[in-house]
């Protein structure tokens, strides 16, 4: 049986927002993030459970690195 991954609204809406506040420093990687947000959820179908876990974590904890080491404007 094939797998499809559905994006919620809540998603949509946190990826969004994530996107929202790169794009305050660069919307290039803003837009980056998304595409590959996007694009890894498309072919995570074909991977297991524990490697999409995976990824959202690492995206998670480079966000995370990003606001306390590039810091947010003020």
């Amino acid at each position: 049986m094939a797998r499809k991954i559905i994006w919620s609204f809540e998603a949509t809406a946190d990826l969004e927002a994530i996107a929202d506040y790169i794009a305050r420093d660069s919307s290039f990687y803003a837009a980056s993030f998304v595409i590959e947000v996007r694009e890894a959820s498309r072919l995570s179908v074909n991977f297991s459970l524990k490697i999409i876990v995976l990824f959202i974590a690492l995206k998670n904890l480079v966000l995370i690195f990003w606001v306390l080491f590039m810091g947010e404007e003020t």
